[in-house]
């Protein structure tokens, strides 16, 4: 069953892939290979599937190297990004730097005033 379909590949393919044969000499004896059409198709995909590969890739890489533009550029616009974000962190530290100095003050203020109670209650402790 295998034989014959292999066959029936063999004699489709022999019209673009004839049989070839590969001479191998030696100083004394001569050998040859034959090539059937299937080995050269299956030859032939594999070098198109690896011109495809190398095409793809060397398109990418050409492709990256033209839209990053320099890497000066690339650079500053990092640094100006960088920048940016050091600022709102810096501003966002400032208004909890100005959050916790007002809670400060307001917990000064009421333990003034707890104090002030204190003063009070026992003034007329005092009096009593």
């Amino acid at each position: 069953m295998l034989t014959r379909l292999a066959y029936r590949i063999n004699l489709t393919l022999e019209r673009f892939f004839p049989e070839q044969r590969l001479f191998l000499k030696s100083e004394t004896t001569t050998r040859f290979i034959r090539l059937r059409p299937i080995t050269q198709a299956v030859g032939a995909c594999f070098c198109a599937v690896a011109l495809a590969w190398t095409i793809l890739a060397t398109s990418i890489l050409l492709m990256d190297v033209i839209s990053s533009g320099s890497s000066r550029d690339q650079i500053q616009r990092q640094t100006g990004l960088y920048e940016q974000r050091l600022n709102a962190l810096s501003a966002d530290r400032d208004l909890r730097v100005a959050e916790a100095a007002g809670a400060q003050d307001r917990f000064n203020l009421a333990l003034a005033e707890v104090s002030a109670m204190q003063e009070r209650l026992l003034a007329s402790e005092d009096s009593r």
